[in-house]
């Protein structure tokens, strides 16, 4: 028995054209016999920069250096002293001592007065602190109203449908 070789033979598809399935052969580096190959470069490695911050100061305290506030007149500010300092803290219902603390600095914060008062601003800041004080007190009152109005519906239902309402501790089941 005779073995015959195969062939493959070319075939095109009617459908598809002749250059379907070339492929263009990849891309290879170009170079003359003077230039080298490329090689990747690398840049030599820095030690990462270390922070330079600046040193941190403590925070304020409350007493000076010289171990008392320093007496303000005009405009009102942190670790000053004066008489319409003692008139804010008493809107506010802080201890009158005349001195602007940082409870204090936080609280005029509240109210938008960030970085001190002027002592015109004195009665501004009684009348928010009033307006605020009724607005809160009124808010607790329409509160406590509509929490006495439940109270009411619910005892008026309790009272129009009174089996509606069981203990579910005392139900017992009707099926065993």
């Amino acid at each position: 028995m005779e073995i015959k070789p195969f062939t493959i033979q070319e075939q095109t598809s009617p459908r598809m054209p002749d250059d379907f399935w070339e492929t263009s052969p990849p891309k290879q580096e170009t170079r003359t016999p003077e230039t080298p190959p490329k090689q990747e470069t690398r840049k030599p490695e820095t030690p990462p920069k270390q922070e330079t911050r600046p040193p941190q100061t403590p925070p304020p305290t409350q007493v000076q250096d010289d171990g008392v506030y320093k007496p303000c007149k005009g405009f009102n500010k942190l670790f000053c002293k004066s008489d319409s300092i003692k008139k804010v803290q008493t809107c506010l219902e802080l201890e009158p001592t005349g001195n602007y603390d940082q409870k204090l600095n936080n609280i005029l914060g509240s109210y938008g007065f960030l970085s001190g008062f002027n002592d015109t601003d004195v009665e501004r800041i009684c009348n928010e602190v009033q307006r605020r004080k009724e607005g809160q007190r009124r808010l607790d009152a329409e509160r406590d109203a509509k929490i006495q109005q439940k109270k009411r519906e619910q005892e008026e239902f309790r009272r129009q449908y009174p089996q509606t309402i069981q203990n579910p501790a005392t139900e017992t089941d009707d099926w065993g």
